[in-house]
């Protein structure tokens, strides 16, 4: 939930919380993977660790992006495509749904055979040109969405330039 002053955001209470938790995101991917590197080794669960930690960073972003697109009473297919764009067809915002849907549904997906939101989510990943049937597919998109920095305040920065894009659109 936010606050408007003067039409200008003046109080974003969600993304207070949402900076603590890529925050907290960051800070263990970060450890993790310098553990990796003092270990001298590939340890492939601690690739796998990285990778399911990063799931959570997205599906936190996607909460977000639910709160903050709900708050402005604006349906999600049409608040999905507002924001700074990845490539002329895909924006941040679809990005970052795809990645939470992947992590969130990805083995169900494979089970259900309920192929059409899979089928919509791989066509992102594939605008990118990332592969889903990757070993690491959202530590990749991590990496494309911020430039190689590979860390969720760049993904936070690009999630409040779509949020004032999404309340100048309400």
């Amino acid at each position: 939930m936010y606050l408007l002053k003067n039409g200008k955001i003046f109080k974003d209470f969600d993304l207070e919380l949402l900076c603590e938790i890529l925050t907290f995101i960051d800070d263990k991917i970060i450890v993790l993977s310098d553990q990796s590197i003092e270990e001298n080794e590939a340890d492939l669960w601690t690739f796998d660790r990285i990778e399911n930690i990063t799931g959570l960073g997205f599906v936190a972003c996607q909460t977000y992006m639910a709160s903050t697109y709900g708050c402005a009473n604006i349906g999600k297919d049409r608040a999905l495509l507002l924001g700074p764009k990845m490539t002329e067809k895909l924006t941040v915002a679809q990005l970052v749904n795809h990645a939470a849907n992947f992590w969130k549904h990805n083995e169900e997906w494979q089970i259900t055979g309920n192929f059409g939101p899979r089928k919509s989510m791989v066509n992102g990943f594939e605008e990118i040109s990332y592969d889903v049937g990757s070993e690491y597919p959202l530590s990749g998109c991590l990496a494309e969405l911020t430039n190689g920095s590979a860390s969720f305040n760049d993904v936070m920065i690009l999630l409040v330039k779509w949020r004032d894009d999404l309340i100048k659109s309400a």
